[in-house]
């Protein structure tokens, strides 16, 4: 007989890859006690072998697409330098390669080249790519996605002033998903525009299309909503202006199963009365395989009816690939009482320092020095900052929790430390652990590092 599925997920730290040793959380064979003796809290903690295992599995999802699949980490999910390095190096299997780099500013454009990114597995987005930069990825030979005619006009004047034609891409707005400040619209004629201009340009050529439709996504349904529409996009654009779509990029926004994004309900209970946002359901988010499968299928199916030859595919994740392979640690000082028979757990986390994403996402956590005990209070756990704002979690029951007590914050690899700030204290360290072994990604910031930029005298 099958074992009955649990109606939420993440009520275990099994479920991250992790081990509960007698009541103690073990990182692949480290204590999470000797992490916070060795290095303090606030700490983010890489899981090595979670990540390596995340990359394998994305890839292996959506193996087996000709012409080919490129994969390029999201920088803005998780820049740590000394994670990306993990990201972008050769896997454990023969011809394993690392992933490519997908970046959204000149600086993560510099730090991906400054790691030895190859640049031809480089792809520059964002609304506002300077001139500098533009100069940089093209003689490099960068993949660029232009986000608007704007874009295109500046990115012309660069080619034409280096003398290079180049192959780029456009950002383009499907009618599913993300449709704001974000690329070119479809329903519009905007994207039409910026293929006309191109045509009649003697240095660009649009060899790609590229779109962004979600986060978090938990089924495969925006991603193929949005495919069909690049695709058939890209037919009118071969037969009207006779260019070939090349490359057809559906960007990131997979989500993972053990974090989920608050409803406007959610949310407006839980900042205003305190009423704890429920966990995931299990089942809740389709599996990466089964959402690849859906989406290859509808794309093969598409471009055969359509009689154009199938592009290379291009994807983004980030999430899914570090979110659930690192985690963060807190100390809790103390706890007071409140008004109302609220306790409060101060730690040295908080919204406005370490996670800032906890503002609108449901995210669990656990004693990590004392798994084993039932949750017996309510909590208001905050952070140290003067401000009625820092808080940790508005409301979660925990064991009873006393001064020392390590709590540890699950699936801090997105947007945790790209949202962290150095507000009144130091920015935390980040650690890796592998076999048994910690080391520094990422020191703690001192003091005299967080004035360095400053002039007084």
């Amino acid at each position: 007989m099958s074992q009955k599925q649990p109606a939420v997920v993440g009520q275990r730290v099994e479920d991250w890859g992790l081990e509960n040793r007698q009541g103690l959380l073990i990182i692949d064979g480290v204590s999470c006690l000797d992490l916070v003796r060795e290095f303090g809290t606030p700490l983010h903690v890489v899981h090595e072998r979670r990540l390596q295992s995340n990359i394998r599995r994305f890839r292996a999802a959506f193996s087996g697409y000709e012409p080919g699949v490129q994969i390029f980490y999201s920088y803005k999910s998780n820049g740590i330098p000394g994670v990306l390095k993990l990201l972008h190096q050769r896997g454990e299997e023969e011809g394993e390669e690392g992933l490519g780099a997908e970046v959204i500013s000149p600086y993560e454009l510099w730090l991906a080249m400054r790691m030895g990114v190859d640049p031809r597995r480089i792809v520059y987005n964002g609304l506002d790519k300077p001139p500098d930069s533009l100069r940089l990825a093209l003689g490099a030979g960068v993949r660029i996605n232009a986000d608007s005619l704007i874009e295109l006009k500046r990115l012309e004047a660069v080619a034409k002033e280096l003398g290079v034609g180049c192959e780029i891409g456009i950002r383009v707005c499907p009618q599913v998903g993300w449709n704001s400040q974000f690329g070119l619209g479809l329903a519009n004629g905007q994207a039409e525009q910026a293929i006309d201009y191109i045509s009649r340009s003697s240095y660009l050529t649009c060899t790609g299309l590229m779109c962004h439709v979600t986060t978090r996504a938990t089924e495969a349904k925006p991603h193929i909503r949005a495919c069909l529409e690049l695709v058939r996009f890209a037919a009118k654009v071969c037969r009207r202006y006779g260019l070939k779509i090349k490359t057809l990029d559906l960007g990131g926004g997979f989500g993972v199963p053990t974090v989920k994004g608050l409803s406007y309900w959610e949310s407006l209970c839980y900042r205003l009365l305190n009423h704890p946002p429920k966990p995931p359901k299990a089942g809740e988010c389709q599996p990466i395989e089964s959402l690849a499968e859906q989406i290859l299928s509808a794309l093969g199916r598409e471009c055969e009816r359509l009689k154009i030859d199938p592009p290379i595919l291009c994807l983004e994740p980030g999430r899914i690939i570090t979110s659930d392979a690192q985690l963060l640690l807190l100390t809790v000082a103390g706890v007071k009482p409140g008004d109302k028979r609220c306790l409060f757990a101060i730690t040295d986390g908080g919204r406005f320092t370490t996670n800032y994403p906890l503002d609108h996402e449901y995210h669990a956590a656990f004693v990590a020095n004392r798994l084993n005990d039932p949750p017996g209070q309510e909590y208001f756990v905050v952070g140290r900052l003067c401000s009625p704002g820092d808080w940790v979690f508005r409301s979660i029951r925990l064991p009873w929790l006393q001064a020392g007590d390590i709590l540890a914050i699950m699936d801090s690899g997105a947007y945790f430390t790209q949202f962290s700030t150095n507000f009144s204290f130091p920015r935390a360290a980040v650690v890796a652990v592998r076999d048994g072994v910690a080391r520094v990604l990422r020191q703690r910031e001192t003091y005299e590092y967080m004035i360095g930029m400053d002039i007084w005298s």
